[in-house]
Parts: structure tokens; C-alpha cells; sequence
């Protein structure tokens, strides 16, 4: 007979055990499904232990409960490896989530039928010396190569470094190792694993997201195990992958905030579970932005982070400013400066290509009511509701007003809901606004709109993208779901075998205008001025002539984002961050209560937030190492009915062991958190505090 150790792959809150001992009349493998008994019900769980009874003899005497059976075997084939179950461990300690759950996400899914794989034939490197790398380029290949660092932070753009970026995934592979690039979302990965086909076989990369289809998922999850898939592209869950032989990671735009889970707990940040198969791998990680994170270049500065910048080109695009302040004061009240519009204008008439972006997406982002002051808020949430409208046929339906937290719909008062009154104000900017008025101005040019309203597939979003590549439309209206693109390789080699070159990218934008920035400049979170300055890079980076909209100028994210000095930038924000006990120069914690009641919401989070420095003061932690924040109402104080209350704690991180405090043998971390409640949203690391 022999013991066997499960984790039940269910939630089971983190008071509870999560590994769960039962018997089996033969030896079976780790890593394998079986179905066991938890709690009077039947749950799958995953083998981590097989030991033989005898081992375990005085263990189990001291039992205070039988021990029960394995119902059955689900599956015989390992579907988790030993490097997957510690990654698992260790997300499970850092991010306070239970075993199970992480177990549970990272599964691969089962199925009756199973596919037969083909394997493919052979690996095929579709060069190898059609890459002439110049002085500067062999150089940084070979500080990547030697150096003892993990973790490489590359101070370039993609184009910049793509013969580099070629080489170093080509001498991984002809090593046998596996090589796997993180992307921030779908549309991206696709993207470069069209670059990567034109230098690498297509049989030996693999390509999947959560939207893949479970037989799809399958077949390449295996091919991975196998070490048939060379190069592994993917965004949020392909981090988990069972990789055979990992020998190097890449992280595309590591400072884009999309690497941070915010829907779903585990809320976990993808370029740190990256950074953590660096280590249980023993390889290294290359990350790769033009405008790092503020986190990441402050570990390159305390040596923690190799950093290799390459002699970028020297040309710069044309970049200015127009105050809206002053289009006011000379009596222009449109949502259009005059210097945006005669560029549009001219470009035009040249038949080039422009580009405006909008940070939100409707037609008015706020209704209020000029008599009494009443804003049109849902009535699920403490946010105003966006208007929006519809080109349906049918009148009624023209015309709707949208939340865009839990997409509730209204149609559009013809008097205020308190007063009565008519005089019922539409403010605010949204694309689609903006999408209205250039029809009105430029009535024969192609104009389409790029956010989530007007595209719901990743095909949608290629296709209004290409046509704009190719010239087909003559201004693009397009929200935050176009940055991507603009860091997307659109380098190809020529029917001679030679890489294209030249000092401008292919997708350079003859003109972009920015509008409406201020909204996520002036949101009261620490990255928004990072966030700001990190957009409008890479707009100015993409075009040969910007223009940036504002009520404020003379901010300094504006400021130095337009004469693309990032340190600069840097060093000013690294002043406000130090002041105000932000990281880098903290951990933070962000906890949040959700009730049915503002009122019973504010107490029990007030009792927490006493409980919290209750054993703060226990624990003989200074303020100096641990600052107890809040509670505070969230800047969307309601959503969904349910009323939030958040609790900021920062943690010093000088004292950081493994990632988080501890004191005399305690984690301080684990000890203040066994305080809040299973139904609390704890979140590690949060990428705002909104």
C-alpha cells in the first residue's frame, strides 16, 4: 500500500490545509490526476507525494482521522512537472493565495479524447547568415551571454534591437533550449510570431492564450513538455507553460502595466512570475523597453538588473504642445485646437495617414444638469454614466447611456431626474465624440474608430490595424487598445535574403495628436504621471510630427515625455516616489472590503485597519518600516452594488527577505494578513491604488 499526498483542486481557504494525505493499493506517478473525497464531496487533485506505507507508519498512527481511499485515476500522464509545482508553491507564499487555487489555474485541461500528435520532423533555422550584426550589436550579444546577471534590462525599442533580439533566441535554440516571450496581450503575441516566421520555422513555435480551444491548448501544451516547441509566445497564462528545457525568457514592453493580473485572484504580475522561472530554470531574463518601469531602472541603478543601451538613432519627430487654455482665451471652444485640425488638414490633402488618440472611449464621458447640479450617475455604481451613440436604425435606440464598470444601460433623460429641468449639459470627450465631429469637418475623408465599442475580436482589430498600415483609412480614431501595435515589429527580410534597414521604422504615423490625456494625468494614483509619460512616448516615437492637447503644459510628465528625455523623468519621479514612501522605495499591499452597505462597509473596515496596527504594535514594527494607510472609500466608491473600502499598507523594503518583511524568524507579511477576512480582496503589488 502506499501513502499519497494530494492537493485538491478546489478553493479551500488559506486557514485550511492545502495538501491532503490518502491510500492507494499500488505505486503511482507524481504529477497525475486522481479523483479523491474532500469535505463529502468528490473533487480531481494533483499527486505531489507517493511514498510507501512503511515510511509513514508512526505518521499515520498519529492520525486523528482515517485515512480515505483514492476514488479513481483521471488521468495516468503527469500534466504538471516539478518546476511547475514550485512556481506554484512560491505564487501561492507571495501572493497569499491558496495551493489549490493556483494548482487549479494552471492545470491543463483534460479531455476525454485525446488528439495523436504529429511531431515535427526537424528543427529548421531559416538563417543564419543573414543576420550581419555590426560592432555595437555583437557586443551587447555578448554581455547577454556572459553575464552572470538573470535579469537584462535592454533601454531600446523592439526595431532597435531586433537583429539582437533574433540572435540571442537563435542561440538558445541551437543550444536545445526553449525560449519563451511574454507579450502584454493577444493581439501582440500574434503579431511577433509573424516576425518570428520569417526567420524560424513555424513547426517549432507554439502560440497559445486563455481564448485557445482546449484541444488546441492541449496539443501545444504537450509539444512544449516534449521540447518540440522551441520558442513559446503567449500573455497571461502561457507564464505556466511546462516547459522541458527553458533557457531564456523575453519580455516585450516589461513596463506595459497589461503583465499585471487585475480581474481575477490570484492577481498576480506576469513579468515577476517570469523573473521566478528565471531562477527555478537557472536562466536568464531579457527585458526589453525603450521607457522602463520606474521599478526596473532602479534595479538597474542598485546593480540588481544588468542594464545594456544601445546608441539609439538620432532622428527625433517633430513634437509640441497646444494649450487648450489658450484656444479658449482667443475664443476657439471646439474640442479641436487649430494646430491639430490644420495637420489633419494638410495630411489629408497629402494623402497621409493620421492618428488621434483618446484616452476614453463614448460621446460624452458625464451628463450633468446645468439647473440644479445633478451628474447622471448608475444606479449599480458610484460612477457617471458615459453616453453613447448608436447608428441603429431605430430611433429609440440611437441614443444610450453606458457604465463602463458593470454595463448598465439607460437611455438618455430628456429632463433631469431631480429637478425636472431641461437644460441637461453633455460634457467630456470620448472617441466617439470625436469620431462625430471629424465626419462633420472632413466629410470625404475615410475616418474609423478603434476601441473596445467597435471591435470584439482579435480579427476586427487586425483588420482596422492593416488598413491603416496600408493607407486604406485617412484618420484613425483609436483609445488606449491601439499602443500596442505601436511597438509591433513590422520588419521582414527581402526576397535576397537581406534585412531591411533604414533610420525610420515601416509604421511610422506622418501624425498623431493626443487628446484628453489630462484624465489619466491628474487620476489620484502614484503611476499616473508614469502612465501618462509612457503613452505619450510612444505616440511621439511612432510619428514624424505630434501635437498633445492640454489644460496643463507645464507638467512635467508632458514636459519631458515630449523631449523624450526618460531620465529626466525618472529622477523627478523617483524624488516624489521617495518622499511619499512609494516604490520602489516600498511594498505595497492593497486591501480591499466590499458590502452591500457604505455604512457597515466603513466599520468593518476601520475594525480591520485597528486589528492591523493592534498587531503592528505587537510585533514591535516602526513606522518607519510599516505604514498603515486608510481606510479610505475607492476613487470608484461603488461598483456593481457593492460598496469598497481600501486599506494601503506599505512595507519596507530594506527589511524584505525572500520578497517580504521578517522580524526575529516572523513574516510580518503572513501575520498581518491572517487578520483579513476570507471575502477581502487582498492584492500584492498593486498596479494602482484607486
Amino acid at each position: 500500500m502506499f501513502i499519497i499526498d494530494v492537493i485538491p483542486l478546489t478553493k479551500i481557504p488559506l486557514n485550511r490545509s492545502q495538501i491532503y494525505t490518502y491510500f492507494y493499493p499500488r505505486k503511482i506517478s507524481v504529477g497525475i490526476l486522481v479523483m479523491v473525497s474532500l469535505y463529502r464531496r468528490n473533487v480531481p487533485g494533483l499527486v505531489i507525494n507517493v511514498q510507501n506505507v512503511e515510511k509513514r507508519k508512526i505518521e499515520i498512527k498519529n492520525y486523528p482521522y482515517q485515512l480515505k481511499k483514492i476514488e479513481k485515476i483521471i488521468s495516468s500522464k503527469q500534466i504538471l512537472t516539478k518546476k511547475q509545482l514550485e512556481l506554484a508553491k512560491w505564487m501561492s507564499d507571495y501572493y497569499n493565495a491558496p495551493l489549490s487555487l493556483i494548482i487549479k489555474m494552471i492545470a491543463p485541461p483534460i479531455l476525454k479524447q485525446e488528439k495523436k500528435i504529429i511531431q515535427p520532423e526537424k528543427i529548421k533555422l531559416k538563417f543564419k547568415k543573414m543576420l550581419k550584426l555590426n560592432v555595437q550589436e555583437k557586443k551587447a550579444v555578448f554581455n547577454i551571454q556572459k553575464t552572470k546577471e538573470r535579469a537584462i534590462l535592454i533601454k531600446n525599442n523592439f526595431n532597435e534591437i531586433h537583429k539582437i533580439y533574433l540572435k540571442i533566441i537563435e542561440s538558445a535554440i541551437k543550444k536545445g533550449g526553449q525560449v519563451f516571450v511574454l507579450s502584454s496581450g493577444i493581439f501582440e503575441s500574434e503579431q511577433i510570431k509573424e516576425f518570428l516566421k520569417n526567420y524560424f520555422d513555424e513547426s517549432i513555435i507554439g502560440f497559445f492564450h486563455h481564448k485557445t480551444s482546449k484541444g488546441k491548448f492541449l496539443q501545444i501544451y504537450k509539444k512544449i513538455q516534449q521540447g518540440t516547441i522551441k520558442i513559446i509566445i503567449g500573455a497571461n497564462l502561457s507564464a505556466f507553460a511546462p516547459f522541458k528545457n527553458l533557457d531564456l525568457i523575453i519580455i516585450n514592453q516589461e513596463e506595459n502595466s497589461n503583465y499585471k493580473n487585475q480581474e481575477k485572484f490570484p492577481y498576480y504580475h506576469n513579468r515577476d512570475i517570469a523573473l521566478k522561472l528565471s531562477k527555478i530554470f537557472k536562466t536568464k531574463t531579457i527585458l526589453i523597453s525603450e521607457t522602463p518601469s520606474v521599478e526596473s531602472f532602479y534595479k538597474s541603478e542598485k546593480k540588481q538588473y544588468k542594464i545594456i543601451k544601445l546608441k539609439a538613432e538620432s532622428w527625433k519627430p517633430k513634437a509640441g504642445i497646444a494649450s487648450m487654455r489658450q484656444e479658449i482665451q482667443k475664443g476657439n471652444f471646439s474640442v479641436f485646437s487649430d494646430a491639430l485640425l490644420e495637420n489633419l488638414k494638410k495630411n489629408i490633402q497629402q494623402k497621409k495617414k493620421s492618428l488621434l488618440f483618446v484616452s476614453r472611449r463614448g460621446a460624452a464621458t458625464f451628463i450633468v444638469c446645468q439647473d440644479c447640479g445633478y451628474l447622471i450617475k448608475c444606479p449599480n455604481c458610484d460612477a457617471p454614466m458615459v453616453y453613447h451613440y448608436s447608428e441603429k436604425k431605430n430611433y429609440l435606440e440611437n441614443e444610450i447611456l453606458i457604465c463602463h464598470h458593470c454595463n448598465f444601460r439607460a437611455a438618455t433623460p430628456l429632463f433631469c431626474p431631480k429637478c425636472k429641468g431641461h437644460r441637461i449639459k453633455y460634457s467630456g470627450i470620448g472617441s466617439q465624440k470625436i469620431e462625430m465631429e471629424l465626419k462633420k469637418k472632413f466629410s470625404q475623408a475615410k475616418i474609423v474608430r478603434l476601441d473596445s465599442d467597435t471591435v470584439k475580436t482579435i480579427k476586427q482589430k487586425n483588420k482596422i490595424y492593416q488598413d491603416f498600415q496600408n493607407n486604406k483609412i485617412d484618420i484613425l480614431i483609436a483609445t488606449q487598445i491601439i499602443l500596442g501595435n505601436l511597438h509591433t515589429p513590422n520588419l521582414s527580410p527581402r526576397k535576397d535574403g537581406t534585412q531591411q534597414e533604414g533610420n525610420k521604422d515601416l509604421n511610422k504615423i506622418n501624425f498623431i495628436g493626443a487628446m484628453s490625456l489630462d484624465t489619466i494625468l491628474h487620476l489620484p494614483d502614484f503611476r499616473s504621471s508614469e502612465r501618462t509619460f509612457h503613452i505619450i512616448y510612444q505616440l511621439i516615437k511612432m510619428s514624424d510630427n505630434f501635437i498633445l492637447q492640454t489644460y496643463s503644459p507645464q507638467n512635467f510628465s508632458f514636459q519631458n515625455a515630449l523631449k523624450m528625455d526618460y531620465e529626466k523623468f525618472y529622477k523627478k519621479e523617483m524624488e516624489d516616489r521617495k518622499a511619499l514612501f512609494y516604490p520602489p522605495f516600498s511594498k505595497l499591499i492593497k486591501l480591499t472590503c466590499f458590502n452591500n452597505s457604505q455604512v457597515s462597509g466603513e466599520i468593518e473596515a476601520k475594525k480591520i485597519v485597528n486589528l492591523l496596527n493592534q498587531r503592528k504594535k505587537q510585533l514591535a514594527v516602526s513606522d518607519k518600516d510599516l505604514i498603515i494607510l486608510g481606510p479610505a472609500s475607492a476613487f470608484i466608491s461603488r461598483v456593481r452594488g457593492q460598496w469598497k473600502w481600501n486599506i494601503i499598507l506599505k512595507i519596507n523594503p530594506a527589511l524584505t527577505c525572500k520578497g517580504w518583511v521578517k522580524k526575529e524568524n516572523q513574516n510580518i507579511k503572513d501575520e498581518l494578513l491572517k487578520l483579513i477576512p476570507q471575502n477581502w480582496r487582498i492584492d500584492i503589488d498593486p498596479e494602482n491604488l484607486l
